[in-house]
């Protein structure tokens, strides 16, 4: 190829590229952590300590990094009830054992973006794995904003743009930060735990047809909603990836 035409073939080619960015969608990379957790879990409080340094990173925050603290129940059986265990935690905790190919279920647990699995309390790992999911570009989007609220429920404005939204479900969490509880019996009898992003509330919403709409959420009546968030984040049904996510604050 001659100069000229080579010169040539780079400019086309630039400027070919330049127009296709302009075209398409670009959607900031984000990362949604989930924590398996439990009060009656001597081996948790370090996973829980981690979540809250993700949680309150600012650096990471800035990145839309998400983390969720999901306790489950079946460690109630050893001594202590958590007050934030529910036996859907614990369905969803099983239904990632299934999608990831896991023999059993363990707490300590994070899961990232539905695709990766491991011990909660490994930081070096989690911090690879958030790094690495952080260089991913989403190809869907989710915007939302609250419309209303009272006492005892919050309206949530949505809206999906992406393609294939029909494969999608909406998850909807309310999630409470900076709760303490003092543990009076169990493996962690004595102790006083700290936990950030525990999931209060947890709806799923499918939407086929719907990519842009209007959900209601009850407020739990002891809920703090100075320390609360909502948070919407698109999973492909089966409880598989999660395509993108997005946290606002309560109020």
């Amino acid at each position: 190829m001659k100069k000229d035409n080579f010169t040539r073939f780079i400019l086309s080619f630039l400027l070919l590229m330049s127009m296709t960015t302009v075209r398409a969608e670009v959607f900031e990379p984000f990362v949604l952590v989930e924590l398996y957790t439990s009060q009656g879990c001597s081996s948790c409080p370090p996973a829980d300590q981690y979540l809250s340094q993700i949680v309150n990173d600012k650096q990471l925050s800035n990145k839309n990094v998400i983390a969720l603290s999901f306790h489950v129940d079946y460690w109630n059986r050893l001594g202590w009830k958590d007050p934030y265990s529910s036996a859907f935690n614990t369905q969803r905790q099983n239904a990632y054992a299934k999608v990831l190919k896991s023999n059993s279920v363990y707490t300590p647990q994070m899961v990232i973006n539905g695709q990766l699995g491991f011990v909660g309390s490994n930081r070096k790992l989690g911090a690879f794995a958030i790094e690495q999911a952080l260089t991913q570009a989403p190809t869907k989007s989710i915007d939302i904003k609250r419309v209303d609220s009272s006492d005892d429920k919050i309206v949530i404005e949505y809206k999906v743009i992406g393609d294939e939204i029909a494969e999608m479900v909406l998850n909807l969490v309310i999630a409470e930060k900076s709760i303490s509880s003092k543990v009076d019996s169990g493996e962690n009898r004595g102790r006083t735990l700290i936990h950030d992003n525990v999931v209060r509330v947890f709806e799923t919403y499918d939407i086929d047809e719907s990519p842009e709409g209007l959900v209601e959420l009850l407020v739990p009546g002891n809920l703090v909603k100075k320390n609360s968030s909502i948070v919407a984040f698109l999973q492909k049904k089966g409880q598989k990836t999660v395509e993108n996510a997005k946290m606002i604050p309560f109020l």
